[in-house]
């Protein structure tokens, strides 16, 4: 192996504000880090020698975080006072340099840079050439030979802001089977746009700081903890050890002692009729001539577990020969848990998922390479950081080939081995003892299974593809401040997607540690960064505190129980449910001189209403903490825009929601009954905003009252934008004279003009309308809308038992959603079921989804009249609180008795530039085919041509993007409208650069958006 360079990832711009610049560094050795700011670009140099000289603006200094003995987390930020604040439209520059550790400093503390004497920065390192570095390829953190890498605040107008976003960065991603090569990274594509930035474009001059990448969101799922291939564990298993530098330890519950009741106790099989113990029950099944576990399995309690590990583990310890064997250590601290060194002897790559899914409890289907100690999820954070820590063969990825990862470690197989040699696809037990049946249960992984092979070619191919990718990755972190939300993959897929998961896993030792190891790593590497002052005291100091006593130095291998159980009790692994809520908080806010961001926790702040129903992904609590209500938490003078971070998509195209998840459900279910372990929902993971339609009405409401939002989001692995508009009721103005109801009901629907009594009416109430305004009847309503564009007002005009009330309508709430999902991530299913129902996702526009919602049941908020009978699943809806039901398919006759508490209606937007401003590869190619009557047959097949030969670009749709994908959010102003604008990049067929495939355009100001009013069914004329 060759040696770790000092730096093994980073620097990455975090947290800047005009007092606070932070950066993240990963290094192999302890030091003191000290942070240099300069304002506007700094030449360093190359040559030899800390980089000493220009005219700093301020400085900060830290001590690294010692996680292992070749791994230092090193979080560093410069405070200015106020009136020392950096200014926006101003780029500044950066350099980081290192020293001794400093004794009398807290690991992970600040302090005063000048305690720092630093001996080394990113000059002497090689970060700012263009050389390589240990043989990896390198380029110019500041884009420019002996340049420092930069960056510059958001500007003082919101039409210059540049916010990037992206999620769902799989590593051994591959589009298609043998793609690899050309599954490409999005993430590499910030480095692009800051390139055509510092080029400079037809509308922006080169290097102008207001117009610059200003932040960067990674929205979630940075890393794949669940989706690991096989040949990059192996990778990354041996870089875990190496940094830890000691033996991590994993506990299990197998295998347990090996008398008769402790077995018992261990499988949890239910008492049988007549029996003392399972034992005797077993006998007396094995003398009468019976298969004793499936006498056993008759139990009604023991069949609707539908658990394969009550198979396996029945299998374990009574139907082979079972004995308590060495090979492992114990704790008196941890009675009856064992501990394990997490090596791929102990722990191989491509055969854990029996272990997992029986141990750990966790319920994805991408189990068989899953993360598990603290080592492997710092080494992949490392891995997708940076290349320094890539061993390298022939200047390409040291990656073992299907042949190495299948191979039987020498000497007897340790008991864990009991697992490994399970087969979980066909549930088949090969005795751990007898090694031919095991190398033979192998044999066939790696040679009979051809699909298997491929998946290793197909890794090996894109694992180099993105390796290559990471000096442009690297290069873009060093330049834009950075900031991490959390999702399930960067712990495990499903992660507290139910209840009954949640009490699984967090009973499990070794379900509990693996948390804490991912949650520990997060920590670290994503979330000290977006808010590190929070991390000087209270439970985040202890969070790092106790990251210290895992391995220390004294020790040999870790961690001790007691530290493993104070990080439990920090990430409430300890608890029955989320609330009341842990003293670490994971969401956190950043503001920019004219928006504020705020990146909600919706993974553990959940709210559970059953044991298996999908949650509601913000708890009250947690929605008025992380989402004040305005009128009593105001955004600050000179703050427009707020800009949310959800990790799963709020408004979901309805296709999406309606057809494509549930179909996906129930065709993973099928697939996957028994690994499931009965717990539904969980692939895909059923876990939208609408599951919960309480919490999801309570959210939208919360949005609405900041008038004007703009949502980022990923998890989905496709790239689209959204709209909603919301209205809550209006304010009550007049009543209009009985006499005109007549006016009203007698307007002619095809020139429904005002009459002058209702004209009079408004002018005697001080409502003057304007010559334009325009009478809207909603049929079967009752109600009216008067329309008057001079004004920009809308009133609503409602019969009711008072009259006819009219209610001035406030101009809907907007919420614009940009998705950018995944970077390295889509899901072919997703894509395969959206052009099976031909291309749906477009069709949204036509069938917007709108609902009416009352906040309570009584009185009735519909009136149904005599005859007309709804369906069971509707008078479900209309006892339920709050009522919510779609505006859609009602039977005539039935009619609002009472305003709507809130409604909605939110559809997907599609980019409607003309075909000459898009790429050529996404474009139809050609004019339409003419369709020839007199050659009916060739028409159609020059027509079906044509389809199949678009079908390849469903990839690139003017609503949907299948492919990886980078978001840019920008706004501008039509007139006296605010625009939300989002770009969405992808790549050119075959080659690695950032192209803009879709622009899509969200107005935030509309007046005459008409509310959603009941809709019925009626005879076609």
């Amino acid at each position: 192996m060759s040696d770790l360079p000092l730096i093994l990832a980073g620097p990455i711009v975090r947290r800047v504000e005009p007092t606070l610049v932070c950066v993240w560094v990963a290094l192999s050795k302890a030091r003191s880090i000290r942070l240099t700011v300069f304002e506007g670009f700094q030449m360093a140099g190359t040559g030899p020698g800390v980089f000493s000289g220009g005219n700093p603006r301020t400085f900060g200094a830290a001590n690294t975080l010692p996680v292992g003995d070749q791994l230092h987390i090193g979080v560093v930020y410069a405070e200015l006072l106020p009136e020392q604040a950096l200014t926006p439209g101003i780029n500044y520059s950066y350099n980081v340099s290192f020293g001794e550790f400093l004794a009398g400093v807290k690991p992970g503390a600040q302090t005063f840079p000048g305690l720092v004497n630093p001996t080394a920065d990113l000059k002497t390192e090689g970060l700012l050439s263009d050389q390589p570095i240990n043989n990896r390829p390198n380029l110019p953190l500041g884009y420019e030979v002996g340049v420092l890498p930069g960056f510059a605040l958001p500007p003082p107008q919101l039409t210059d802001l540049r916010i990037l976003h992206g999620s769902c960065r799989r590593p051994g991603h591959v589009y298609e089977s043998g793609q690899g090569k050309l599954s490409f990274d999005g993430l590499a594509w910030v480095d692009d746009l800051i390139l055509e930035w510092r080029r400079g474009t037809p509308t922006t001059q080169a290097l102008d700081a207001n117009v610059r990448p200003h932040q960067l969101f990674l929205t979630g799922d940075q890393i794949y903890a669940d989706d690991v291939e096989a040949p990059m564990l192996v990778m990354l298993n041996l870089l875990a050890n190496r940094l830890i530098g000691k033996t991590e330890l994993l506990p299990t519950r197998y295998p347990p002692e090996a008398d008769p009741a402790s077995k018992e106790k261990f499988l949890g099989a239910p008492k049988q009729p007549g029996f003392a113990t399972l034992e005797a029950f077993i006998q007396k099944m094995r003398a009468d001539g019976k298969k004793p576990l499936e006498e056993l399995k008759k139990d009604a309690r023991v069949r609707v577990l539908e658990d394969p590990c009550f198979d396996r583990l029945f299998i374990y310890l009574y139907e082979q020969p079972f004995s308590l064997e060495p090979g492992f250590q114990s704790d008196p601290a941890a009675p009856g848990v064992r501990f394990w060194p997490a090596d791929l002897r102990h722990f191989p790559a491509g055969l854990r998922e029996p272990l997992l899914d029986c141990e750990a409890k966790f319920s994805s289907t991408d189990l068989h390479s899953h993360l598990m100690s603290l080592g492997e999820y710092c080494a992949m954070y490392l891995a997708v950081y940076s290349s320094a820590v890539w061993e390298l063969q022939a200047d390409a990825p040291a990656l073992p080939a299907a042949e190495q990862i299948f191979q039987l470690p020498p000497g007897d197989l340790p008991q864990l081995w009991d697992f490994h040699a399970t087969d979980p696809d066909s549930n088949t037990i090969h005795p751990r003892k007898d090694r031919a049946a095991v190398d033979a249960y192998l044999e066939k992984e790696k040679r009979k299974k051809p699909v298997s092979i491929q998946k290793v070619q197909n890794a090996q191919d894109t694992l180099g593809v993105l390796f290559a990718s990471l000096t442009r990755v690297r290069r873009a972190l060093a330049n834009i401040p950075t900031y991490m939300v959390f999702d399930d993959h960067d712990v495990t897929d499903d992660w507290n997607l139910t209840l009954s998961w949640r009490d699984r896993v967090h009973t499990s030792p070794l379900g509990r540690r693996i948390l804490v190891n991912a949650l520990a790593a997060y920590a670290l590497f994503q979330d000290w960064g977006n808010d590190p002052k929070r991390y000087e005291k209270g439970a985040y100091r202890s969070l790092l505190d106790q990251v210290t006593k895992l391995f220390p130095a004294s020790a040999t291998s870790g961690p001790p129980v007691a530290a493993a159980k104070e990080l439990e009790k920090l990430f409430a692994l300890n608890q029955p449910n989320p609330e009341p809520a842990p003293e670490l908080k994971w969401h956190f806010s950043i503001d920019g001189p004219r928006h504020r961001v705020i990146a909600l926790d919706t993974r553990t702040r959940r709210v559970y209403r059953s044991r298996f129903l999908p949650p509601g992904l913000l708890s009250p609590e947690a929605l008025k903490e992380q989402l004040p209500d305005p009128a009593e938490t105001p955004l600050p003078p000179g703050i427009e825009m707020l800009i949310v971070i959800s990790q799963t998509p709020p408004l979901l195209p309805s296709l999406a929601a309606s057809v494509i998840v549930p179909l996906m459900t129930t065709i993973n279910e099928l697939e996957n009954h028994k690994t499931l372990n009965n717990l539904p929902g969980t692939e895909p993971d059923n876990e939208i905003w609408p599951g919960d339609e309480l919490a999801f009405k309570a959210f939208l409401e919360r949005m609405a009252r900041y008038k004007r939002v703009v949502v980022l989001s990923g998890e989905v692995h496709y790239g689209y934008s959204a709209q909603m508009s919301l209205w809550t009721p209006g304010t009550r103005r007049m009543t209009l004279p009985a006499a005109l109801e007549a006016d009203l009901a007698n307007a002619d629907p095809k020139n429904p003009v005002l009459s002058q009594g209702i004209r009079n009416a408004f002018q005697a109430a001080n409502l003057p309308l304007g010559t334009g305004a325009r009478l809207v009847i909603r049929p079967g309503n009752a109600e009216w809308l008067v329309i008057d564009p001079a004004g920009r007002k809308t009133y609503l005009v409602r019969k009711e038992a008072a009259g006819l009330n009219v209610f001035e309508e406030q101009g809907p709430a907007r919420v614009a959603q940009f998705v950018s999902s995944g970077m390295k991530n889509v899901k072919a299913l997703i894509a395969k079921i959206a052009r099976g129902v031909g291309n749906a996702f477009a069709l949204i526009d036509l069938t917007p989804a709108e609902r009416m919602a009352w906040e309570a049941n009584f009185p009735a908020p519909l009136a149904v009249p005599d005859g007309v009978r709804l369906p069971p699943p509707v008078r479900d809806r209309l006892g339920s609180l709050p009522v919510i039901v779609p505006s859609k398919n009602w039977p005539p006759g039935i009619q609002a008795a009472r305003q709507p508490d809130v409604t909605w209606r939110i559809d997907l937007v599609s980019d409607v530039r003309p075909d000459s401003q898009r790429p050529e590869f996404t474009r139809p190619s050609g004019p339409p085919p003419v369709f020839d009557v007199k050659d009916i047959e060739a028409s159609y097949r020059e027509i079906a041509a044509r389809h199949a030969g678009f079908a390849s670009k469903l990839r690139f749709s003017r609503g949907v993007v299948y492919q990886s994908n980078l978001g840019l959010v920008r706004f501008e102003m039509d007139g006296q409208t605010l625009v939300a604008c989002h770009d969405l990049y992808s790549h050119p067929p075959g080659r690695h650069e950032a192209a803009l495939i879709n622009t899509y355009r969200v107005p935030l100001d509309l007046f005459d958006d008409q509310r959603p009013a009941l809709q019925f069914d009626l005879p076609e004329e």
